[in-house]
């Protein structure tokens, strides 16, 4: 699902399409002058897409053919990758959660078949890494495992340093973890976070970025009222609902009574109201509403299969009445 509409982005659009694509881009092929510092530090996913890329020009490379590194199609490879490891976890946390299969499994559709998954496959964005990372501490939480909300903890930040923002939800709601060692953790992901800093500013000194990280904060907190402005406009709202599109549908169906949402409502875990409020600091701060919204990723397709899943039509399918 995910490689048949990410290609068909990453094969027909122009080179200028998002302009953070030049960025990590850039990050892949090594050069670190001009980016903006809020882009210049996320190397993971970068690296990753040139490992690829090399991996896939190495042969050639070994038989003499010089080759440039495909690295378009190297993030589209790591990004469905990234994004289909994020689908399952949150497949994962929706069966954890009680729903049945076939409600988990549209739970599934409702994320996968949004526009959102084919922009962040088809182009070079270090977004569907994030999602995944969020996506294992939603199914942490969601099965109350210890291992995955560490790691989560620990590699959050150096994915993308607004993780921050979730670690209320685990710092507060992980208690089947000993807190120190969700402390640890944290620390510890911080620690990376600041040290890949540390490490490109070391391996790249003549390089410099098109704006300081302090400015950029600035002016993310100065926009923050006009993002809010436009959240709200008309398009704004667009934008918003056409994320998942009909499958919203869905969620107001589990909304029409107190009685239905107590059906599934208190099967989410503890720390829901924590992980939306995450999300919508990202959506005041970022320009981009839609793709900010995509990070419900794994809240909504759990959502999703769980009102599914409370549907009496659901009951009777797995559990046809018998005749006597």
């Amino acid at each position: 699902m995910l490689t048949s509409t990410g290609y068909v982005l990453l094969v027909n659009h122009d080179a200028h399409f998002a302009p953070d694509e030049l960025s990590y881009l850039q990050l892949a092929q090594g050069e670190f002058t001009n980016i903006p510092a809020i882009h210049r530090y996320r190397v993971v996913m970068p690296c990753l897409a040139r490992l690829a890329a090399e991996a896939a020009v190495a042969l050639p490379r070994l038989l003499g053919s010089a080759r440039p590194l495909p690295l378009g199609a190297s993030f589209y490879l790591v990004n469905s990758a990234a994004l289909a490891g994020a689908a399952t976890l949150s497949y994962l946390a929706s069966r954890a959660l009680g729903a049945r299969p076939l409600p988990s499994v549209l739970g599934l559709a409702a994320v996968l078949t949004s526009g959102m998954a084919s922009y962040l496959t088809g182009l070079a964005l270090v977004d569907s890494g994030f999602i995944a990372i969020i996506s294992l501490l939603w199914f942490a939480c969601s099965t109350r495992t210890r291992w995955p909300l560490l790691l989560a903890l620990a590699l959050g930040p150096v994915l993308k340093e607004t993780f921050v923002f979730f670690l209320p939800m685990a710092l507060l709601y992980g208690r089947f973890a000993p807190f120190w060692q969700r402390l640890a953790a944290a620390s510890g992901g911080l620690a990376l976070c600041w040290a890949v800093r540390v490490l490109v500013e070391y391996l790249t000194p003549g390089a410099s970025a098109t704006v300081p990280l302090a400015t950029l904060a600035v002016e993310h907190l100065a926009a923050s009222q006009a993002n809010v402005s436009a959240l709200f406009s008309g398009a704004g709202l667009v934008a918003l609902a056409s994320v998942f599109g009909l499958w919203n549908g869905v969620v107001l169906l589990g909304f029409r009574s107190r009685a239905v949402v107590q059906s599934w409502g208190p099967l989410l875990p503890s720390g829901t109201g924590l992980f939306l409020l995450a999300v919508c600091l990202h959506l005041i701060l970022s320009g981009d509403a839609a793709r900010m919204l995509y990070l419900t990723f794994p809240v909504f397709a759990s959502t999703v299969s769980l009102v599914l899943n409370s549907q009496p039509w659901v009951a009777r399918l797995f559990n046809p009445p018998t005749v006597a």
